[in-house]
């Protein structure tokens, strides 16, 4: 018996339906032409699978140990996100110091939140896991709009994710070398020709070292230039964080939640994992890990640059070898990362939506491969139209995380919370996730409203 079976037996009383659908999630991939039966090696450091053939990590000696957990919760609650670090600091000052620290407290916060809401206590007062990813949470918070709710905010915010990897590419190049008569959007334009090929992107699994050389090389290109800014240390005399001002505070609380973006994925990660009752203490090291990191770079680079510090940190270094090896670096792994967020989508798309005519990632029959690759090619190509015509990364950046980072991250677990165990939930939980909710929709209107008034400022100046 497959682990679908064994968990839906243990349901209890009055949850027999839920029985039958797992057992004939197990039936329909064992039919499907897609069902892989090869195992597949894991890196010691990837990126969470969702495809439908994702239980092969089921197998206990294919399941991730501490180490690989830590470095996938690592790895996508950080990224890119931490070149941006610095610029949140010169938009909020000490508040954004507290925005980088109350984010990361409440994004651990909702991710307990998100596993628990994986499982049920059984009368036994053990608890069983009946869910498996997000969209499943979000349809026990209601049949008919829940799973929709969690894959829309879902696509648009990988969608944005993926504009954002394109402007940040056409950004850095525009300013490694300002003497090429190319601008921002041509360079994004150039940039986006090496994304096409991700239309033929069958299995995420393979792109794993991808994401570990991604992220690791992000930390090495922070670390330069944390290295440079320590060797400036004599000038931070005169340094100082400028005051609270309300039209730019939000605007820094939404770039910083959108590096707090591991939401999606945190159900295939402790999924994935061998021992799943260390997976929140593993959160909390996590979280503390990477809020630490975000706050130091931020603050150090920060204290160098001053009012100069621009959006992405490594476009403040000096003219030279060092800062053209280090922009081209960052716009190379943003191409490699953008593989994430467009699988992400394409996965959506095609496994989700329960739309057979979309779904050729496990079959070669003609016609399913020309309409998958056709749709494919139009999602890539929405990418990049958005990337060209947005003219901002920081702005771009404070408004997807003002929406759906707020919505993901923050709101969504906190309402799937109160909904699906109000009954059992004393009221200082339900006010305190009411309280976050507020906090999250004030905090994600001003962000909005700010983030597009300074949009709308920058792209008629262009």
């Amino acid at each position: 018996m497959d682990e679908f079976e064994e968990e839906a037996d243990f349901l209890p009383p009055g949850r027999e339906d839920e029985r039958v659908t797992l057992i004939d999630k197990t039936e329909e991939k064992d039919q499907g032409s897609y069902k892989s039966t090869e195992p597949y090696p894991k890196p010691w450091f990837s990126f969470p699978d969702i495809s439908p053939d994702s239980d092969l990590y089921d197998n206990e000696e294919n399941r991730t140990n501490y180490i690989q957990t830590f470095f996938n919760i690592v790895n996508a609650n950080l990224g890119t996100g931490i070149l941006a670090m610095p610029f949140v600091l010169r938009l909020g000052g000490w508040w954004g110091v507290l925005t980088i620290f109350l984010v990361g407290l409440l994004g651990n916060y909702t991710a307990k939140l998100l596993i628990d809401l994986m499982y049920v206590e059984m009368a036994n007062g053990q608890k069983q896991r009946v869910r498996f990813a997000y969209h499943e949470i979000g349809e026990e918070f209601h049949p008919v709009y829940g799973r929709s709710m969690v894959h829309w905010a879902n696509c648009f915010d990988q969608f944005s994710h993926c504009a954002l990897l394109l402007i940040m590419c056409g950004q850095v190049l525009y300013h490694t070398f300002p003497s090429w008569s190319v601008n921002e959007a041509e360079w994004t334009a150039i940039c986006a020709i090496a994304i096409i090929p991700t239309v033929f992107l069958r299995n995420m699994r393979q792109l794993a070292w991808l994401s570990m050389i991604t992220v690791l090389s992000a930390l090495v290109i922070s670390a330069c230039v944390v290295c440079y800014s320590l060797s400036k240390s004599g000038e931070w005399a005169h340094s100082y964080l400028p005051p609270f001002r309300i039209h730019t505070v939000p605007i820094g609380l939404g770039i910083v939640m959108v590096t707090y973006s591991s939401q999606a994925y945190l159900p295939a990660m402790e999924k994935s994992t061998q021992n799943r009752e260390e997976f929140k203490k593993l959160l909390n090291v996590t979280y503390a890990f990477v809020t630490l990191l975000k706050f130091g770079v931020g603050i150090l680079v920060f204290l160098t640059f001053q009012d100069k510090t621009d959006q992405i940190m490594t476009l403040n270094l000096p003219q030279g070898g060092f800062r053209v090896f280090t922009c081209i670096t960052v716009a190379v792994l943003s191409l490699f990362f953008y593989t994430v967020p467009i699988y992400t989508i394409f996965d959506i798309v095609e496994n989700q939506l329960h739309i057979s005519w979309l779904a050729f990632n496990y079959t070669n029959e003609k016609a399913l491969v020309i309409t998958g690759i056709t749709l494919r090619a139009v999602l890539v190509g929405f990418t990049i139209v958005l990337g060209v015509a947005v003219p901002h990364f920081s702005l771009l950046m404070s408004f997807v995380g003002s929406l759906t980072g707020q919505i993901l991250v923050i709101i969504y677990p906190c309402l799937f919370h109160i909904k699906i165990n109000y009954g059992s939930l004393p009221w200082y939980n339900v006010a305190f996730n009411c309280a976050v909710i507020v906090f999250a929709l004030i905090g994600g209107i001003l962000g909005i409203i700010y983030s597009t008034l300074a949009l709308y400022t920058v792209y008629n100046e262009t």
